[in-house]
């Protein structure tokens, strides 16, 4: 893997010109569900001898979460911070209800990582159980991406989750264009929990600029953008990279995942509970947040991204506060 470097951005308090050179694990979160992230990078650090860089991109967090994250140390991981505060979207988001618009900020990936060749992408809450070294040598179709086939009724093809996921002033504006654009009448679609990313073959198809496109016109969530993009080309994971909690069964998961609003932070009737209880982690942020004010160095660094940074590859701006994004 090329070792790379952050954008040219307004960097605060630490020099991070010198960005992840290893294999590369990347995840989002804002300020409401930062405490729970802890637990899946522990899952992370317990459960993988090789080491890896994490990418987390930050939004919203409030001065003490920030200093909870740049002072995390865990075995095998080294962690980098990109606050993406300052990039907004051109619309109204329709997001999940259990989501936020910190997980949005994975369609920049491409080119907010610029010499780096492939990450793993996760949710937050997932419980890692084996080593992702597997999923870094994973032969990748031209689209860029793998993950877990969708099977659920209303989500397994395009068509169908454009019809759920999207409102009804875009709806048949977006599915008239499938037609007209030639998309068969069933196109298999993937969850975006756990991803491999090639982040070089997405950028050679134009990723950022074609997922933005769907975002601005019809205020999508990331995961129908990602689909919309791919149009039922990708690569399908082991199932067990991404085990649905109450709805697969699995001899040997690999990686636990919790989806919909029901979370095992928000409710003690989900299964698996034992594995998420098994990486409980202190979470201290206004400990650290005082050491902070008393001079105590950071050990993570953390980029501030200013938004006119992302433009698409045809070098016009996405909007950005309040902008049209082209």
């Amino acid at each position: 893997m090329r070792r790379s470097c952050f954008i040219d951005a307004a960097v605060e308090e630490v020099s991070v010109r010198s960005g992840p050179s290893r294999d590369v694990i990347v995840v989002s979160f804002d300020n409401r569900i930062a405490r729970h992230a802890v637990r899946m990078l522990s899952s992370l650090s317990q459960n993988n001898s090789t080491d890896h860089d994490v990418v987390i991109l930050a939004r919203g967090w409030r001065p003490w979460t920030e200093a909870f994250f740049r002072s995390l140390v865990l075995p095998h991981l080294r962690l980098y911070i990109f606050d993406l505060s300052s990039v907004s979207f051109s619309r109204e988001l329709r997001l999940l209800a259990h989501t936020t618009a910190a997980s949005m900020d994975r369609l920049f990936l491409p080119q907010l990582l610029p010499g780096v060749d492939r990450v793993v992408y996760l949710d937050v809450d997932v419980i890692c159980l084996a080593d992702l070294a597997p999923l870094f040598e994973l032969d990748i179709v031209d689209s860029g991406i793998a993950a877990k086939a969708s099977i659920k009724k209303g989500y397994s093809n395009l068509r169908e989750l454009v019809r759920t996921w999207t409102d009804v002033a875009s709806r048949e504006t977006l599915l008239n264009e499938l037609v007209s654009q030639g998309a068969p009448e069933k196109m298999r679609t993937f969850n975006s929990g756990v991803l491999v990313m090639d982040l070089e073959k997405l950028r050679q198809r134009a990723f950022v600029h074609k997922t933005l496109d769907f975002v601005t016109r019809f205020g999508v969530n990331d995961q129908l953008a990602m689909n919309l993009y791919a149009r039922g080309e990708f690569e399908e994971l082991d199932p067990a990279w991404n085990v649905f909690v109450g709805q697969d069964t699995s001899a040997a998961p690999r990686i636990i995942h919790w989806p919909g609003p029901r979370k095992p932070w928000n409710s003690r009737n989900v299964g698996f509970l034992a594995e998420w209880d098994a990486y409980d982690f202190l979470y201290d942020p206004m400990v650290k947040w005082v050491g902070r004010l008393f001079g105590k160095p950071p050990v993570n660094p953390v980029g501030r991204i200013p938004a006119r940074l992302f433009s698409s590859e045809s070098g016009e701006s996405h909007r950005i506060a309040g902008e049209r994004m082209m």
